[in-house]
């Protein structure tokens, strides 16, 4: 009998997901509550090897959407070191912050990145929100930030957020849709 595959694998432990469609690159996506995205993010660094968040990217989905504001979270699973090539290069199998690097090879075919859609938890789409990943993956501290200052998604737990490309006092999400396309504001 085959070993099960990482969706397999991925599903049997988070029954909550949900297969996202319309995936054309062939990369696995899956929908997510919010309220498991942080428990998701240590399972797939700690048990799947995905060491690499590449991307956050904020969405809104529109001003009917139920849900109205949400983020795309691209991990990925880089390929393992061989045990032999550790020992030649001196690679330790723990990243400087001491997370555990994956010396597991992804079986041939198996996925090795993974797309997570999680729809925002907010009560209210003027104030959305989601938890932070920044102390699971350093990457997350300036995706959250750019996600927060162009839509104006707040990221739980995040140490420092704040604007990262725009004035502190610019008092407005430029990427929002509601957002007027001449702007509001005097550059």
């Amino acid at each position: 009998m085959p070993a099960p595959s990482f969706q397999e694998q991925l599903f049997a432990h988070f029954p909550e997901l949900s297969p996202r469609p319309g995936a054309a690159d062939g990369i696995l996506a899956v929908n997510a509550p919010a309220a498991l995205l942080v428990e998701l993010a240590t399972t797939l660094r700690d048990k799947f090897g995905f060491s690499v968040l590449a991307d956050i990217a904020g969405c809104d989905w529109g001003l009917d959407a139920y849900r109205r504001f949400g983020a795309i979270y691209h991990f990925q699973r880089p390929p393992a070191i061989p045990a032999a090539a550790r020992e030649s290069t001196g690679t330790p199998e723990t990243a400087e912050d001491g997370a555990a690097v994956s010396t597991k090879p992804a079986a041939a075919g198996e996925d090795s990145r993974l797309t997570l859609r999680v729809a925002c938890d907010a009560l209210d789409n003027a104030t959305p929100s989601l938890p932070s990943l920044a102390h699971l993956y350093a990457s997350a501290l300036w995706f959250e930030r750019e996600a927060y200052d162009l839509l104006g998604i707040r990221f739980d737990g995040h140490p420092s957020l704040s604007r990262l490309l725009l004035p502190e006092d610019f008092g407005a999400h430029p990427l929002r849709k509601d957002y007027p396309l001449r702007g509001n504001h005097d550059v």
